[in-house]
């Protein structure tokens, strides 16, 4: 057999597998200097991020928890966040995001399908790093989530894209 036709063979063997699930994918604000103020709308690795305009200025910034630990990341007004998934966050993956509020902030994290129906979500009242992990039912894709609440002071450190 010739080099031409294995390498024919190979790649439409190749082509009727299954497409892979694409691997964890993480927006986060490392490479940002804190205090920084991002504009209304900006994107990180696919990630679409859109702040209420006329409130709080989103703004990268440290904030230490009650333990110590120090989550680098944006603050965002308290109106609603609202963080666009990339295209490769498919069916039944998850999300995960580290967020840090302060004493008495409470926030609700809501996973959303296309449609703006609510998938999963979860309120967090954390004065620690807190890892939310967001599950939608195995055949329903996150298409964008919202983030609700607080006083303008939590932190969202990272925001990622996760398969199952």
């Amino acid at each position: 057999m010739s080099r031409r036709v294995l390498l024919a063979a190979t790649l439409l063997a190749l082509s009727a597998l299954a497409p892979a699930q694409a691997a964890t994918r993480c927006a986060s604000f490392e490479a940002i200097e804190a205090g920084t103020q991002m504009p209304e709308k900006f994107k990180i690795k696919g990630f679409r991020f859109k702040d209420r305009a006329g409130g709080v200025v989103p703004m990268v910034r440290d904030r230490t928890a009650a333990d110590g630990q120090v989550l680098h990341g944006l603050s965002f007004d308290p109106r609603s966040l609202v963080i666009t998934l990339p295209e490769s966050h498919g069916a039944g993956m998850r999300v995960r995001m580290r967020l840090l509020l302060s004493p008495g902030e409470v926030v609700r994290v809501r996973a959303l399908n296309d449609a703006g129906q609510t998938l999963a979500s979860e309120l967090v009242n954390n004065e620690n790093v807190y890892d939310v992990i967001l599950v939608p039912p195995a055949t329903e894709r996150i298409a964008s989530l919202a983030l609700d609440g607080g006083e303008g002071q939590g932190v969202l450190g990272s925001t990622c894209s996760v398969a199952p």
